[in-house]
């Protein structure tokens, strides 16, 4: 589904913390005076800047989006063929389609569903044969739609240290060994920026759904979270939508036309509003797999 390239919305946005941050940094301290733990960066014009991994927002995203799909989802940390649910779905199929039983396939609902599949590229069929989390996230046989920048903390941002020791289950008094002391970010603002490549509009709903549970707390990032640790806030998204080829023709309304893309950048409750209508636990949805039959936003 990747082969060729329709449409495109790159997601800028800014993320405010609202309570200490606290992603830690697995390097090795050979420095015996430096912090127990410390916060993770990189440097930027030989500065150290705080930073939340690409990596960290995806696992974060990725397992909202399958506590809401319960049983739907397929576990993605098991990587075996014979047990992960997608993986296993699109084994059978593909061991059916290689089998001298083809004249056979109309003997069942699951075969009805695999004839129709007949035409597809391997691509889309193991699109549609995945999970509605391995369709936005990816998998072993599926490269994910959403990526994920690495976003920096912009100029400002300000560094603590806090010391914690474990407590004795039976005094109640801190212990007298076991002391931990680590670096932290206390404020910042980071600018964040994910793509969504080939997208069907209901992965982007999910997107601003996601955004929506961060800004109420019920999605935290890094370590102690449950001791107050990793709220955010998502602040001035601004998003880009490119269409290419087939469909670029079918944008009009508002949109600039180039040589390779017609392009329209919205705010957030404008794309908002136009999502409205969309529901993106609905498996009318997750079904879809021809992208030209997207409606232009």
């Amino acid at each position: 589904m990747f082969k060729k390239l329709l449409n495109q919305a790159i997601v800028n946005f800014e993320l405010v913390t609202q309570s200490p941050l606290y992603i830690k940094q697995n390097t090795s301290l050979l420095d015996p005076t430096a912090f127990d733990g410390t916060y993770i960066s990189c440097y930027l014009d030989e500065k150290r800047i705080p930073i939340i991994p690409g990596t960290s927002m995806k696992g974060v995203f990725r397992s909202f989006f399958e506590k809401l799909l319960g049983d739907e989802a397929c576990n993605i940390l098991d990587t075996r063929q014979e047990s992960n649910k997608c993986l296993k779905k699109i084994k059978e199929f593909e061991k059916k389609l290689k089998s001298d039983n083809n004249k056979n396939w109309e003997s069942n609902e699951f075969d009805k569903e695999l004839e129709k599949l007949k035409s597809f590229s391997s691509g889309k069929r193991n699109y549609y044969l995945s999970c509605p989390a391995c369709k936005v996230f990816g998998s072993q046989r599926l490269k994910s739609r959403m990526i994920f920048d690495d976003a920096k903390a912009k100029e400002g941002f300000k560094i603590s240290s806090r010391s914690s020791t474990p407590i004795d289950r039976i005094s109640g008094a801190a212990k007298e060994k076991g002391l931990n002391t680590f670096e932290y970010v206390d404020w910042g603002v980071f600018e964040g920026k994910i793509t969504l490549v080939s997208f069907f509009n209901w992965q982007l709903k999910l997107l601003l759904e996601i955004f929506e549970a961060i800004d109420e707390g019920i999605l935290t990032f890094g370590g102690y979270s449950s001791k107050g640790f990793g709220r955010m806030k998502v602040q001035n998204v601004k998003i880009k939508i490119r269409y290419y080829g087939e469909m670029k023709d079918k944008a009009k309304d508002g949109y600039t036309q180039n040589p390779l893309f017609a392009e329209k950048v919205f705010e957030h409750k404008e794309i908002e509003k136009k999502l409205q209508s969309i529901n993106f636990l609905d498996k009318n949805q997750w079904e879809k797999v021809e992208l030209e039959n997207e409606q232009i936003l």
